[in-house]
């Protein structure tokens, strides 16, 4: 069983404030790039004050972050992508679940739930980047 979860946002900041904040809520800012592939970290997901073990599959500073990992029988692939636009940055976030454990689980999930939650997190996101900064 695969159950694929995908959220995105426009965020009025330009990539590189995104960024900064993204990586700083999930506990990850001043991630050297060269642990792409390599051993396993522990981060923040959706920013949550709960710590997860993945492993970097690919590291594009300032452009995507794909993490993978494993819990009681339950594969996680997370994406995180940010693209360029005209009005500040879109934020696309990606989760794929897949696993036997999940056929016992999907009674019991809300998919739509997943969904606002999601979008609460890229909303709350969103509100970090957007502030402005205060001038001296």
């Amino acid at each position: 069983m695969r159950i694929t979860f995908e959220s995105d946002r426009l965020i009025r900041a330009s990539g590189p404030e995104v960024w900064a904040v993204f990586m700083e809520q999930v506990g990850l800012s001043g991630l050297d790039p060269g642990l792409a592939g390599t051993g396993f970290l522990t981060f923040a997901p959706l920013g949550f004050n709960l710590r997860v073990k993945a492993r970097i599959k690919s590291l594009v500073p300032g452009e995507s972050l794909v993490l993978e990992g494993r819990c009681l029988g339950i594969n996680t692939t997370q994406s995180f992508s940010l693209i360029a636009k005209k009005k500040g940055t879109l934020m696309v976030f990606q989760e794929e679940l897949s696993g036997w454990p999940l056929a016992l689980t999907a009674v019991f999930t809300d998919l739509k739930g997943q969904g606002r939650l999601n979008q609460a997190w890229l909303a709350r996101l969103a509100g970090l980047a957007e502030k402005p900064t205060p001038s001296p």
